[in-house]
């Protein structure tokens, strides 16, 4: 016997699903541009120019997967295909 709850569990858990990748992304993108910049200080002999240039692009790219989950959210909860996005008087 399936109770009424099943359905607003598994909605619940599509709208947490994309707050979780964003975590996940933005985390592995500051890890993986960072580590890169410091292996390229490494590298070139020292200094923290690349550290920090590989700090900001994994903020850009953090920036850059928020944006895409707050498009995505905006494409779920936007207005029906009827209207086409235009407000009817």
């Amino acid at each position: 016997m399936e109770t009424p709850e099943k359905p607003k569990r598994s909605a619940d858990w599509r709208r947490y699903q994309s707050a979780i990748a964003f975590g996940t992304n933005f985390a592995a993108g500051m890890a993986v541009f960072t580590l890169l910049g410091y292996w390229a200080d490494r590298r070139t002999g020292g200094g923290s120019l690349w550290t920090l240039t590989g700090l900001f692009a994994g903020l850009a790219y953090g920036g850059y997967e928020l944006w895409k989950v707050i498009r995505d959210l905006n494409r779920r909860n936007g207005p029906d295909d009827e209207g086409n996005g235009q407000n009817e008087t």
